[in-house]
């Protein structure tokens, strides 16, 4: 499942999980065989290698990395934040006109349009 998809989803959640007092679940099947299941404002994707569970009633994003037994969580903006230095350092060890070539397929400064129809 790819990011916009993931993004998509948690919009999803976060709207209908705030709006929604119900019990009951959702179960939504993706072609790549991968369910997300949607349950109490929380929501769970399954891939391969592991698990992502994103809490709606708190904010908080879970990610299991089975393969490489790896747990991390946190908030959206704790985990962009985190992404973020992550990129600086990647970028830095890279020469200078490679540098911009990446910037430049990346779309640096261009935010992507999300829409919730």
């Amino acid at each position: 499942m790819n990011l916009f998809t993931r993004v998509l989803l948690v919009a999803v959640v976060v709207v209908f999980g705030a709006a929604s007092s119900a019990d009951a679940g959702w179960v939504l099947s993706q072609t790549s065989g991968d369910d997300v299941l949607i349950s109490k404002g929380k929501m769970r994707s399954d891939s391969e290698t592991g698990a992502v569970i994103f809490d709606g009633t708190t904010g908080v994003i879970h990610f299991f990395d089975d393969a490489r037994k790896v747990y991390a969580s946190g908030t959206a903006d704790e985990i962009c934040a985190g992404m973020e230095q992550m990129m600086e350092k990647v970028m830095e060890r890279i020469p200078a006109e490679q540098r911009e070539m990446m910037k430049k397929m990346m779309g640096e400064g261009n935010a992507p349009k999300v829409e919730v129809i």
